[in-house]
């Protein structure tokens, strides 16, 4: 126990050091409300965090809290209606408690308040109040590390690219049903070695990636198979890998690794070069936002530009250099760029003022930010460490630690590799839900 005591104190002086603000999930733990002394010998050693665990094939959800004394304590759950879900007391006195929730019937998604009664054997006794959420929900978990998600038109299926088994071979294609997560293969006769992106478009589902076959496309009702970019070359030395595709207005833009393209009705494909990038430059990303602008975004020389249905405008000049992988739009005008060397960047469209969150200014993740979204809350993704929510003032890490998402070896790495946990990609639906895959997983954040 004095071991645990001792490393728990240890946790507590590093997290101060730190700001506290690396949290297991998004716990509110407010002041002591009431007491029965002045000035009494009883403290919370950690903050009470909430987090979800996986042992052997169960999951649990768990409150855990530390004090610098043996406790007794009853704990009292309400949901956002106020009212009681769980009510639970202890007879067995300990510094460390910690309390598997829904041991009978798991809580549901959403944020729950508590009420912490603690006393000790000196007749020492304290209230505490706080508030944690529930948040994230596991949907699938691959045998390899999934490359993409995208939602279908009806936002009834989501569609799921995974690696290949073995080099050489094509990749896997599913759809799950967002309703009884039923799994259905997704069969194409050609398909990229790698998939980097899906979109549904006039009755069709277009892939795209890497490999011999760059973008192909199944009809949803006959499964007749199109190669769309087999007579294109770009330029050059040709393209070896489309990035993205979006439909918009009439047409579906598609990002290579040698500039920007159109497909439009008649299936002709024409190159776009007025986006004020370089004409060959890699679109890493394409976005569509509320007011109808098409966002492109490049992995070189600060590539960021968005077309209003007129003409383009370049953000090149006024953001830090380095790639910007994702873009998603906030409030208020607001947009925010995912950089691969440069952290998260806030943009707004109508000031034009830029800010900039990097592990040297703020407590983000890391610096190499590889996926993101919104839904009130900033999320962002990384290369190395899970993914964390932004509420404008702090920072709430989810990963191994705390969650069901798990790591994996990077194909980069041949030796002595530490798992990473890639949070490769997300995509919001219309309700603002939002879906992230981490490595293998995929999960629905509420």
């Amino acid at each position: 126990m004095k071991k645990y005591l001792s490393m728990a104190v240890l946790c507590m002086s590093l997290l101060t050091a730190c700001g506290n603000n690396d949290k297991n999930e998004e716990v509110n733990s407010k002041k002591i409300v009431k007491s029965n002394q002045q000035e009494v010998s009883l403290d919370l050693v950690l903050p009470v965090s909430f987090k979800t665990v996986k042992k052997r094939s169960k999951s649990f959800d768990q409150l855990h809290f530390y004090f610098s004394k043996e406790i007794i304590y009853t704990l009292k759950i309400m949901n956002e209606k106020d009212e009681i879900v769980l009510d639970h007391e202890t007879t067995k006195y300990a510094n460390e408690n910690q309390y598997n929730l829904g041991l009978k019937e798991k809580i549901d998604y959403g944020v729950y308040n508590y009420v912490l009664e603690v006393s000790t054997k000196d007749d020492i006794k304290k209230t505490y109040e706080g508030s944690f959420e529930k948040k994230l929900e596991l949907l699938y978990e691959g045998t390899k590390k999934i490359t993409d998600i995208s939602l279908s038109d009806n936002e009834e299926l989501i569609y799921v690219a995974e690696q290949a088994d073995s080099y050489g071979e094509s990749a896997k294609l599913y759809s799950i049903s967002l309703e009884d997560k039923t799994k259905n293969d997704i069969v194409f006769t050609d398909s990229p070695l790698s998939i980097y992106d899906i979109e549904e478009y006039k009755g069709k589902l277009f892939i795209a990636g890497m490999g011999t076959n760059l973008l192909m496309s199944k009809n949803l009702v006959t499964n007749e198979e199109e190669n769309i970019f087999k007579d294109i070359q770009c330029s050059g030395y040709g393209c070896y890998s489309v990035f993205s595709i979006k439909k918009y207005k009439d047409s579906l833009y598609i990002g290579t690794d040698k500039g920007l393209y159109k497909l439009s009705d008649d299936n002709t494909i024409v190159k776009i070069t007025d986006h004020l990038l370089d004409a060959d430059e890699i679109i890493k990303s394409l976005y569509v936002d509320s007011k109808g602008y098409l966002w492109i975004t490049s992995m070189d020389n600060a590539g960021v530009s968005y077309f209003d249905g007129t003409k383009w405008t370049s953000l090149a000049d006024k953001l830090s250099s380095g790639g910007y992988i994702d873009i998603v739009e906030g409030d208020n005008g607001d947009y925010w760029l995912a950089g691969n060397t440069s952290g998260l960047t806030k943009y707004n469209i109508n000031d034009k003022s830029i800010k900039t969150y990097t592990p040297y200014n703020s407590d983000i993740l890391d610096h190499n930010i590889i996926s993101v979204a919104y839904n009130g809350k900033v999320i962002v993704g990384s290369h190395d460490y899970g993914f964390s929510t932004f509420d404008k003032s702090s920072w709430l890490k989810y990963d191994k630690s705390n969650t069901l998402i798990t790591g994996m070896t990077s194909d980069m790495c041949y030796s002595n590799c530490a798992p990473i946990q890639v949070a490769e990609r997300m995509i919001q639906g219309k309700d603002k839900n939002v879906f992230v895959v981490v490595s293998k997983s995929l999960f629905k954040i509420h």
